[in-house]
């Protein structure tokens, strides 16, 4: 019966949200008896995924609905706000399947939460059934004129590179995460103030569970423009680590350029790190776009038998470090086949270990706001139960997948 209810709960909501008679803007009371305009948006999208472990263990299948409710506008002439909440319904086989779509359980930089599984009360590992929950974000923007302060949970992310970010250390996405175009929302107090046209400082705090500050961070990076080229620094403490970082882009010979570094100093003798992403994009024709990255990994190991007891290290339980080798390359291609359908394929290629994680996808746009899709993340190399038995990416599952999104 609780099965029944939460799926007409998700059903019912969905409805209401995306029915011609709910309003896209809704008129507010503002102050001195003007109105202000809410805006509702949102999509649903659906995802069904069949996985092949490389150790011979059981395949399984998941199928989940996630949909997405925002409510933004401004409240007043300075004030901006902005919620959104996504309900999940997922169904999977009797097997413990990580969720691909949404990291929804271990946010590390929120204060408080709600919690991640909405039904059942108390789910065990084999559950076939749950409903999963996520207040992404809440916060609200006070616009003075000469500067931005944001208060709540919003989206807070960092650097240039495309395939690995290494000044992105709050919330990164794993490289099999199939939905990425939300960041994910952590509770922060940000400060953005303009130093001219194209420079600004940016500080704020990021806080972490109960607001202690052993689990929470705090920034500053500074941006600015010399020499045609684009220059971000930044210095950020977050646990008991310290990281201070560049970033850099510009464009030479028609393609687009970056490099991204990080230096963390961490509490441990000998596990301080300095990890590093260049790279490149070029738009070779209108229907044809290229990437290449390279990227050092200094928390991670040349030799894959030290890739479990490596993985102990702060860089993979604090600092949003999940690559276990040192040396990668990420090549990518995108082609616009039609202008309704695209398609792409990436590679992270490791080139200690010579495996590869190889990510083909095709998206098509069937109609005014529909978008039917199918891709999969495949990993070649040696495989083994962990990666210290094989390689890392032959270690991947593979992950096949279809989606289906309506956006409103």
């Amino acid at each position: 019966m609780n099965r029944v209810l939460a799926f007409f709960l998700t059903l019912s909501l969905a409805l209401f949200f995306v029915s011609p008679a709910f309003p896209e803007t809704l008129e507010l009371a503002g102050e001195k008896g003007t109105s202000s305009q809410m805006r509702t948006s949102g999509y649903v999208r659906s995802f069904a995924m069949y996985s092949v472990p490389p150790w011979g263990g059981a395949e399984t299948a998941m199928l989940e609905t996630r949909l997405r409710l925002k409510l933004s506008g401004e409240l007043t002439a300075r004030l901006h706000a902005e919620l959104a909440y996504e309900l999940a319904p997922v169904w999977r086989e009797n097997t413990p399947l990580p969720m691909y779509t949404m990291p929804y359980q271990g946010f590390s930089y929120r204060a408080g939460d709600l919690d991640g599984t909405l039904y059942p009360g108390d789910p065990g590992p084999f559950e076939t059934f749950e409903v999963k929950q996520n207040l992404d974000r809440a916060f609200i923007t006070y616009s003075g004129g000469s500067f931005d302060l944001s208060l709540g949970r919003q989206p807070v992310a960092f650097g240039s590179a495309r395939a690995v970010n290494p000044t992105d250390v709050l919330a990164p996405y794993p490289l099999n995460t199939i939905a990425k175009e939300e960041r994910i929302g952590v509770d922060a107090l940000r400060l953005k103030v303009p130093l001219g046209q194209m420079s600004e400082l940016d500080t704020g705090a990021i806080f972490g569970d109960d607001f202690r500050t052993t689990k929470s961070a705090a920034y500053i990076r500074l941006k600015g423009y010399a020499l045609g080229t684009d220059i971000s620094l930044m210095a950020m403490r977050f646990r008991d680590y310290s990281l201070y970082g560049l970033d850099l882009a510009r464009s030479i010979g028609g393609a687009g350029t970056w490099l991204e570094a990080a230096h963390v100093f961490t509490n441990t003798p000998g596990d301080d790190y300095l990890s590093i992403t260049a790279g490149a994009e070029y738009l070779f024709t209108d229907e044809v776009y290229g990437h290449i990255e390279y990227h050092r990994n200094g928390a991670g190991t040349t030799e894959k038998s030290l890739y479990v007891l490596n993985a102990l290290k702060g860089a993979y339980t604090d600092g949003g470090v999940y690559l276990m080798g040192m040396n990668y390359l990420a090549p990518g291609i995108n082609y616009q086949a039609t202008p309704l359908l695209g398609i792409s394929l990436s590679v992270m290629y490791n080139m200690d270990d010579r495996s590869a994680l190889i990510s083909p996808s095709v998206e098509y746009n069937a109609a005014e706001d529909v978008y039917i899709g199918m891709g999969g993340f495949s990993g070649t190399g040696a495989s083994g139960t962990f990666p210290g038995q094989g390689s890392e990416f032959g270690s991947y599952a593979d992950l096949w997948y279809t989606s289906f999104s309506y956006y409103f």
